[in-house]
């Protein structure tokens, strides 16, 4: 969980670079810009300061992550589940502990053919997210479909490093 949590905040911390459109090279920005006139009068205060921002930010992408309805699975490069959060374990049947670790094909149904999985991957690799409608397997056995959204996050180097899927049951 605390994984999805720095992802968020990563991603919520993303601004253009000074003089640089939405569209140009961001940067991430460690300390609120309400903590960035503190840094300039006193190093040590705004250490203290953007320390305890940094943290509620944290507490508070961490509760968001856990109150959201939609399940919500990250994975690294490989596929590998990092992190989910409680939704995922209401929809999916599978709990944390059990899904840790595991290839994201643990919750995969076998109804979409290789083709659909070609196309999907493709589309992410060029566009950095997909949406659409997929079959899933509950732990029971049962498939359902589900709205599934996956974002593709990136290193400096452009290197895709996460998979960020959420879904939810329709």
């Amino acid at each position: 969980m605390r994984a999805i949590s720095a992802i968020l905040l990563s991603l919520a911390f993303a601004l253009p670079a000074v003089g640089q459109s939405s569209k140009d090279t961001y940067t991430r920005a460690r300390i609120p810009p309400t903590q960035q006139d503190a840094a300039r009068r006193d190093p040590v205060l705004s250490y203290v300061e953007a320390n305890v921002a940094e943290t509620l930010y944290h507490e508070l992408a961490h509760a968001l992550i856990d109150a959201s309805m939609d399940g919500i699975m990250v994975t690294d490069e490989r596929g590998i589940i990092q992190s989910v959060n409680p939704a995922f374990s209401v929809l999916t049947g599978y709990s944390e502990r059990e899904a840790l670790g595991q290839n994201a094909s643990l919750i995969g149904s076998g109804k979409q053919s290789p083709q659909f999985y070609k196309e999907m991957w493709s589309h992410l690799r060029q566009n950095g997210t997909w949406q659409g409608e997929i079959w899933t397997r509950h732990r029971s056995g049962r498939d359902y479909l589900e709205w599934l959204t996956i974002n593709v996050l990136h290193d400096a180097q452009g290197n895709a490093t996460n998979y960020i899927g959420t879904f939810s049951d329709i």
